[in-house]
């Protein structure tokens, strides 16, 4: 990762030596850079999520572990910050959702009736809705939140839905 600073002209580099720096990166691969509406930079690497403070000087990182409150797994596709300032997170392994409150993580499969656990890309429409592309189908989630808990209704779209299928 690289942050150029536009008052000095100069690049600050961010690394994955072996965790010999302070603040390290915990992978060189980054497959996506979202920025959250508070200015923190958001990056989904081959080994989790990294996220680096507004004022870019600490970062946080969540992984896949053993514990349930983990992500389902390491390897990043896409991050999405909702209206709601959750933060929703692909993986090869299922749909995750951060609350950044509670620090708590919450995982999605194909168990609570996505398409397909390798989860490519979300998005939010202007009604709230998340479209998830999969390996096997576009899916669309109603998401509600009462009296904080998360809950949503999934519509599948497949071939079946005239959408073109693998080439």
């Amino acid at each position: 990762l690289n942050r150029f600073d536009r008052q000095t002209k100069k690049f600050t580099h961010y690394n994955f030596i072996n965790n010999k720096i302070p603040n390290p990166i915990h992978s060189n691969y980054i497959s996506v850079i979202r920025q959250d509406h508070l200015g923190n930079l958001w990056m989904g690497t081959s080994e989790g999520v990294e996220v680096l403070n507004k004022e870019r000087t600490k970062f946080t990182y969540y992984t896949h572990s053993k514990e349930s409150n983990s992500l389902s797994h390491q390897n990043i596709l896409d991050i999405c910050e909702d209206r709601r300032n959750y933060i929703w997170i692909g993986t090869r392994n299922g749909l995750n959702l951060l609350n950044r409150q509670t620090q708590k993580i919450r995982r999605f499969s194909t168990a609570e009736g996505l398409p397909d656990n390798i989860i490519s890309n979300i998005v939010e429409d202007r009604e709230g809705n998340l479209w998830i592309t999969t390996s096997k189908g576009l899916c669309r989630l109603a998401v509600s939140v009462v009296n904080g808990n998360v809950s949503f209704v999934v519509r599948n779209f497949s071939e079946a839905n005239k959408l073109q299928g693998k080439v």
